[in-house]
């Protein structure tokens, strides 16, 4: 039955799975919260604060110098054609139309439940309007009726300098806030989400017979796990999954490389009974690249949180300096995250300075 029509406060379908990075850096301003993979690619999105109702818009952005910046719509609750050949979206700031987007021009993403467009004229028409504004309105009007949402743009704007900040954009022409005359040089960053992200120089580990990470090692599993492949502090680094993991922890191997493009196997500062140690791979490696903290934690199986716990400080050199290890053996339920885990390292005394940093296999 069609849907007459009507004027509601807008509820949209978003489900909002994100890609199968894991966040390692955010920050939320007002109703806007941001979140940014290792690789950096990061989402911002509005958080509507009004009861049974979801986000009602977000942008992405990957990490790679000049990149396109994602405009996603979510998909009205009530609408059941895909496409809605007379619906449309209406995107308004302070009053004044800034764009109308028909749903057939717009790309669907099912698995989302969202509309998206990169078209890079339209999304920076929207993007400017809303950094000079303090109400964007969103309406639709089509299949599923009429509906209107009032946006308020406190901490947008904080939101675009905290992501510019992130993928080091700021002064640089491709920022998104604090844009200046810095022409972007380099590869840029990226999260690994397929065999092809993995460089050519490093693939070998990862293919050949032969190779240290082919043993279970499946390719097309590649984009469920966190690698990526990002410069910090001018230096290189790529984090990939290494062979099969179990059905708590998944190896990775870690590369650095320098300016002269060369990228070398690196391990993992570690302690074994008080004395320096190395591991060739880590545990469930999750990476901050606003504050250069690596972590990983080999998890056991319990009713809680328990198992090995690491951390890292990525030094300006390019070394991994051992911060700590943490380890809960008990798996009782009685740790709730592992950085409660009783402190192994260092104790009575030692300091950073009793490991051995990370050096090139």
């Amino acid at each position: 039955m069609r849907l007459g029509m009507l004027t509601a406060t807008i509820c949209f379908v978003s489900f909002f799975t994100e890609t199968p990075a894991l966040a390692t850096a955010g920050k939320d301003i007002a109703n806007w919260s941001t979140s940014c993979s290792s690789g950096l690619t990061c989402s911002l999105r509005y958080e509507d604060p009004a009861p049974g109702e979801r986000g009602a818009i977000r942008f992405i952005r990957t990490g790679a110098l000049n990149s396109e910046i994602e405009l996603r719509i979510p998909k009205p609750m009530r609408l059941t054609k895909n496409p809605d050949p007379d619906g449309a979206f209406r995107l308004s700031v302070d009053g004044r139309e800034i764009v109308s987007l028909p749903v057939e021009q717009l790309q669907p993403d099912a698995g989302q439940g969202e509309f998206v467009t990169t078209d890079p004229a339209i999304v920076r028409r929207v993007l400017d309007a809303m950094k000079a504004g303090t109400m964007l309105g969103l309406d639709y009007k089509g299949e599923a009726g009429t509906y209107r949402s009032e946006i308020m743009l406190e901490g947008f704007r904080g939101s675009l300098f905290y992501i510019d900040d992130v993928q080091d954009r700021r002064g640089r022409t491709d920022a998104l806030f604090a844009v200046g005359q810095t022409v972007p040089e380099g590869a840029g960053s990226k999260d690994i989400q397929s065999l092809d992200d993995i460089p050519m120089s490093i693939r070998a580990d990862f293919t050949a017979e032969s190779g240290r990470c082919t043993e279970a090692f499946y390719p097309d599993d590649i984009g469920r796990y966190d690698g990526f492949d990002i410069t910090h502090e001018e230096v290189r680094f790529v984090l990939v999954p290494c062979s099969s993991g179990g059905a708590y922890n998944q190896p990775y191997a870690l590369y650095r490389g320098y300016e002269s493009g060369i990228l070398t196997r690196i391990s993992f500062p570690d302690v074994e009974e008080g004395k320096p140690s190395i591991s060739e791979t880590a545990d469930n490696v999750d990476f901050d690249p606003v504050t250069g903290i690596m972590t990983a934690f080999s998890k056991d199986i319990g009713l809680g949180y328990c198992g090995l716990w690491y951390k890292w400080r990525v030094t300006t050199e390019g070394q991994l300096m051992l911060l700590e290890r943490r380890a809960w053996y008990e798996c009782d339920g009685s740790r709730t995250e592992p950085e409660d885990f009783p402190l192994e390292w260092p104790v009575d005394g030692q300091t950073q300075e009793d490991t051995a940093p990370s050096t090139d296999e």
